[in-house]
């Protein structure tokens, strides 16, 4: 009886595992992207863009930043499409998340460097890597158990505020600290801005 009732679990999870590509690792994103972050509330938004234009009068600096409402830390890479992203694997992600389990706690950021070879200019910190990393892990687990093939950022913390020439050095900046009480689910749409599919808060 226990092997027939789960039957169509197991056939469901097969079918939506053959639907689900990996996320592409490189060249041009596709459209959609479904992603897992930590978007920045209104006084970290606040204090990061601060800390970039201290960094652009200083060194004159001619790009100009993301727009602040998208600053983010990025969590996992859910799944990518050129198409609209399918309910279904909406779902599976939300399923996933709502298994996930972690305390509040802080980020630190102290630095400004340009990744290579994308060129994202970054605010980077090590503030808070332990608690984070753990957090990505359980969602990386709980996406897979739900049929996805997800890619996780891994290293140091960053928030992306712009894209630009690559800096000789990284340069130090006032720490910016933060708090994680949640993350959120993301539909990332190429050149339209972000769609948020759900929210997930820490435990009290």
């Amino acid at each position: 009886m226990a092997g027939s009732a789960s039957q169509p679990y197991l056939e469901g999870f097969l079918e939506l595992a053959r639907e689900v590509p990996s996320p592409k690792r490189g060249g041009e994103r596709r459209d959609h992207l479904l992603f897992f972050a930590v978007l920045l509330d209104d006084h970290s938004r606040a204090a990061t863009l601060a800390r970039y234009d201290w960094a652009k009068r200083i060194f004159r600096w001619r790009h100009t930043p993301r727009p602040p409402e998208r600053f983010h830390v990025t969590l996992q890479v859910a799944f990518t499409s050129d198409e609209a992203i399918p309910e279904r694997i909406i779902e599976a992600a939300r399923e996933a998340a709502s298994l996930v389990r972690f305390d509040p706690f802080p980020l630190a950021f102290d630095r400004i460097e340009v990744f290579l070879p994308s060129k994202a200019l970054v605010l980077r910190g090590d503030g808070g890597h332990v608690a984070l990393t753990a957090l990505n892990r359980r969602l990386g687990h709980a996406l897979r158990l739900r049929g996805l093939s997800p890619h996780g950022v891994s290293g140091t913390p960053h928030i992306t505020l712009a894209y630009a020439r690559p800096l000789t050095y990284p340069v130090e900046v006032q720490p910016m600290q933060m708090m994680v009480r949640e993350f959120q689910l993301i539909d990332s749409l190429k050149g339209q801005g972000y769609t948020v599919l759900g929210r997930w808060k820490a435990q009290a």
